[in-house]
């Protein structure tokens, strides 16, 4: 529903929704998120692993792309040419921060989501394998991960594009969430994550 003002939240309750999903753009804003959670009387749920581009233009008329001709009835029958991924793919290749600017929530950092009363947390991926599924739910569930962080974010750069070698180093990224660091992600953070969105292939 990509809810993310308390007008639009109220129009969806009154609408009868008990669970609303949050728009993945709102993650990093604590300030909406606050005001959101003290107006819901709805459950409301943040999606914690997509990486897709911030602010990404994308975003809805992919969506809609992929729900469509997936279709079993549509003529494509699923064969169409995913211009988004591939858009997509490019941006995160040649502007390696994009994947550091992408509205993601590390494992670590739940509880300061939980501080401001959220308890629902969505993962992505359901195309995925079970091994990676399990993987990203074991972390989640655990608050924590040791390694690549692209290795629980959906929509990550695929192998096949030969850029495996990119490398999130969750570590580098401790503290991440609080404001006074976040301010710092066209910097410092950044620059130390990039270092570690590494090619060391």
């Amino acid at each position: 529903a990509q809810v993310n003002s308390v007008p639009m939240l109220r129009s969806y309750e009154g609408l009868g929704a008990h669970e609303v999903n949050l728009d993945y753009m709102c993650n990093r804003d604590f300030a909406v998120l606050e005001a959101l959670k003290k107006a819901a009387k709805c459950e409301l749920t943040l999606l914690a692993n997509d990486i897709c581009l911030y602010k990404c233009p994308y975003r809805l008329y992919h969506y809609n792309l992929t729900g469509h001709s997936t279709q079993a009835e549509h003529p494509l029958k699923g064969a169409y040419f995913d211009y988004c991924m591939v858009s997509c793919t490019v941006k995160k290749l040649t502007e390696p921060e994009q994947l550091i600017r992408a509205r993601w929530i590390r494992p670590e950092d739940l509880e300061e989501y939980e501080r401001l009363g959220y308890e629902r947390f969505k993962l992505s991926g359901r195309n995925m394998s079970t091994e990676w599924i399990l993987r990203a739910a074991r972390a989640y569930a655990e608050r924590r991960y040791s390694g690549n962080l692209g290795d629980l974010l959906s929509g990550s750069i695929p192998e096949a594009s030969g850029a495996s070698h990119y490398r999130i180093e969750n570590s580098s990224l401790d503290g991440f969430s609080k404001p006074s660091r976040r301010r710092t992600a066209c910097g410092n953070v950044e620059a130390a994550a990039i270092a570690r969105v590494s090619q060391s292939a």
